[in-house]
């Protein structure tokens, strides 16, 4: 493959990979970081894209969104920061709150920006995450989404009952039971599809 791209190399400047759902999104934001010398190297919809384009290009960034609609932005970002400890990478979320944050650096991110910020912000957000020094993984004690829960969340969503779900996702029952005590907690709610629409409204799963 590619070598990476060195700092101070023949190639100055900062190449980044995007993935985000919606398509008028990236090219807006890919846009944007051109012209603050941030070239994007390749932009996806999907997370089996977003690995193949991270392998190809070794880009100095990753900009995913935690809600892809194949695969869930913090699994994604769990495998890559896995298999490129080194790269930075910054999760985007529909919201800005405290369980998408925490997520999201439990994940492996580097920082969480919300789409609704000021886009120049979301630039300096970018600039600052791709230089080095790179701002290293705060993970403050909070209340997070495990990527466990994130995948039986996925599941809830096309209706699946406790059994399938244990059966799909190759876990015990007791196991699905008590992750869903937790995520009823977590979002303080004692129902399924509010479970689904909060954690959608959250950013952290596709709607």
């Amino acid at each position: 493959g590619a070598e990476p791209h060195l700092f101070g190399g023949p190639v100055t400047a900062l190449t980044a990979v995007l993935a985000d759902e919606h398509s008028m999104f990236r090219v807006g934001l890919a846009r944007l970081l051109q012209s603050q010398g941030i070239l994007t190297l390749g932009e996806t919809h999907s997370a089996e894209t977003t690995f193949g384009l991270v392998g190809r290009y070794h880009p100095h960034l990753a900009i995913i969104s935690l809600s892809l609609a194949d695969q869930s932005g913090l699994e994604v970002i769990d495998l890559l920061r896995k298999a490129h400890p080194n790269m930075a990478l910054l999760a985007m979320s529909s919201s800005h709150s405290e369980l998408a944050r925490q997520s999201a650096l439990r994940a492996g991110a580097n920082l969480l920006v919300s789409k609704t910020q000021d886009l120049q912000q979301l630039v300096q957000a970018i600039r600052h995450l791709a230089e080095p020094p790179r701002p290293g993984l705060q993970r403050r004690k909070g209340r997070y989404v495990s990527l466990r829960q994130i995948r039986i969340l996925r599941a809830l969503t096309s209706g699946h009952t406790n059994e399938e779900i244990a059966h799909h996702l190759n876990f015990s029952r007791s196991t699905i039971k008590a992750e869903l005590r937790s995520l009823f907690e977590t979002f303080a709610t004692q129902d399924r599809s509010q479970l689904v629409s909060k954690a959608a409204f959250l950013g952290l799963i596709g709607n």
